[in-house]
């Protein structure tokens, strides 16, 4: 103790010169990694290139004690697979606009109620019995379409979530945005109404420890999505009833795609394909939350396919890597322009154009922060990761046609390949069939009644409509003709054997009590290997009229006689 009673006080060391940020992260650096170089390039910010103190085995526990130290001071570091490493270390991005939570329940609220709307509007347009805006369109709507999305959506929300914090990543839940787009048969487009599902954060505010975090995160939503679109796809089909309610406005058909085609034949059988043109609003859900998540899962910059394809190649590569950026942009612009040469397929012309602009503005998309981007730390990446994504794009791959619009929805029987010429060979009968099948979607019911014309003395000739048991007469009637149910009415032709034949017409006279239409048909039925009337005609000369008539003898031998005394033979001449 000195004279003045003070204790001793050791000296603090003072530093001859102050030091700068660069100096301050670097002796920060110091402690945990050997410095090899400083690195001094324009696509870095303060960067080193660094080695292991002991061993690489210890690089992440070195890296992560050294973000507890800079994340109190905004910073957080960043190291690359190089030779060696390559450490940056940059300042922690500050989120530029906060949603409240409770502006995050209202825009929740709000695109549950635009998507009630949609569903309402397809109830309306499905079933005419139902106002569109009736309280009944409203409740349905609500229940077997918004219910279905948003439920998903929220499910995926929370998972994410869940996913993220076992990986001590922090991620905000996602916001679905809709708008309750009008649907008429002149733009069946999009009928979802749902345009986007947004994550509150970029991608490079959130601090990933690993690129396998990366990849489980990204994974969530597009695998939620697909899952349940199928499954309430499959559940749609089967409340969807068999036979078509009243219908009274253009019906759109759902394409599904293979996948739910498939299942859904297995479980339900071939009435999907009649199903899908009048489909309940939770078939439309499942279809349309399908469609978003095989869109989600494609490698289109700031979506989750491209966050899920940087964690496989690694951010710092894919950030650096221009060839390949490159290759990537060529490919979009390949695949669009097929898609283009295929059709007026609006919505995926529109999802390549999305994707080539993006592409061609990569230097302006974010890209994930994967704070330990090296090989070490994401040797345990699991290998099912990318074929598990593959498989996912192919059982959601989606038809080029998602939905379209029936312009003859309203029409009745197609009789358009209906026999026109039908040949009958010597001493056989034959039955002609004619399918009784509606263009549109609406059953059909009416009568039928075939007049023969001709040489027809010594014919049989008898029909029979669908549900009749027997042939009888020339006149009959069907009823509730559709195309999962259609008919066939069957014309019975017995020719006769011992006489001129002639060839004979059957015309057709079918008039329609579902539309009030009549429809006309004539079939020419001609008897091959018999004695035919080619030709025949009124003449006159000088003395008599006559008429003239030609005779064919294909295959048998035939006498000409007259039973009427008015009527004389006065020549004839052998062809």
């Amino acid at each position: 103790m000195d004279v003045l009673g003070e204790p001793d006080v050791p000296a603090l060391r003072l530093e001859r010169k102050a030091w700068n940020q660069r100096d301050f992260l670097e002796q920060l650096t110091e402690e945990h990694f050997v410095i090899i170089s400083e690195i001094n390039e324009p696509q870095y910010g303060f960067a080193w290139m660094v080695d292991a103190v002991y061993s690489d085995d210890n690089v992440a526990i070195s890296l992560e004690e050294l973000r507890l130290k800079l994340a109190p001071l905004g910073w957080v570091p960043n190291l690359e697979d190089d030779e060696p490493y390559i450490l940056e270390i940059s300042p922690i991005r500050v989120r530029n606009a906060v949603i409240r939570n409770g502006t995050q329940v209202f825009l929740w609220l709000l695109s549950f109620i635009f998507l009630t709307i949609i569903g309402a509007g397809w109830i309306g347009r499905v079933n005419s019995s139902i106002d569109s805006s009736s309280f009944e369109a409203l409740r349905i709507g609500g229940i077997e379409y918004a219910l279905p999305v948003m439920g998903t959506i929220a499910l995926a929300s929370f998972l994410r979530r869940l996913v993220a914090n076992s990986y001590g990543v922090k991620v905000d839940h996602l916001l679905p945005i809709s708008i309750p787009f009008p649907i008429s048969g002149l733009s069946p487009i999009w009928p979802f109404g749902l345009i986007g599902i947004l994550q509150l954060r970029r991608i490079d505010e959130i601090q990933f420890p690993n690129r396998i975090s990366l990849a489980y995160v990204s994974l969530v939503l597009p695998f939620t999505l697909i899952f349940s679109g199928i499954g309430f796809a499959l559940a749609g089909l089967h409340f969807t009833p068999t036979n078509p309610l009243p219908i009274e406005e253009i019906p759109f058909v759902l394409d599904l795609n293979w996948f739910t085609e498939l299942i859904g034949s297995l479980l339900i059988g071939e009435s999907i394909i009649f199903r899908t043109q009048w489909a309940s609003p939770m078939l439309l859900a499942g279809h349309g939350m399908t469609i978003v998540g095989f869109i989600l899962l494609l490698p289109i910059p700031n979506f989750p396919g491209d966050h899920l394809y940087t964690a496989i190649r690694g951010a710092a590569k894919w950030a650096t890597e221009t060839s390949e950026q490159a290759q990537l942009l060529l490919f979009t612009v390949v695949i669009a322009l097929l898609v283009n040469l295929q059709g007026q397929y609006w919505l995926w012309i529109a999802i390549g154009s999305l994707a080539i602009w993006r592409r061609f503005q990569s230097d302006s998309i974010p890209v994930p922060l994967v704070i330990n981007d090296t090989d070490i730390a994401n040797s345990s990446m699991p290998s099912w990761i990318t074929p598990v994504a593959v498989v996912m794009l192919i059982i959601a791959l989606p038809t080029y046609d998602v939905n379209y619009s029936i312009e003859d929805w309203d029409e009745d029987l197609d009789i358009e390949e209906w026999v026109v010429n039908h040949d009958i060979l010597f001493g056989n009968n034959s039955t002609l069939e004619y399918p009784l099948i509606p263009k549109g979607v609406l059953d059909s019911s009416g009568s039928i009644h075939v007049s023969p014309s001709g040489v027809i003395e010594g014919w049989v000739i008898e029909i029979m409509c669908p549900g009749e048991d027997n042939f009888s007469g020339l006149d009959c009637n069907y009823s509730d003709i559709s195309q999962r149910s259609p008919g066939k009415l069957l014309i019975k032709l017995e020719p006769p054997s011992d006489s001129i034949t002639g060839i004979i017409q059957l015309n057709f006279e079918l008039h329609s009590t579902s539309s009030g239409i009549t429809f006309y048909h004539q079939t020419t039925v001609n008897v091959l290997g018999s004695v035919r009337i080619l030709g025949e005609g009124w003449y006159s000369n000088e003395e008599n009229h006559c008429v003239e008539m030609v005779v064919g003898l294909e295959s048998l031998p035939a006498n000409i006689t007259l039973n009427d005394p008015m009527w004389t033979i006065v020549g004839g001449e052998t062809h």
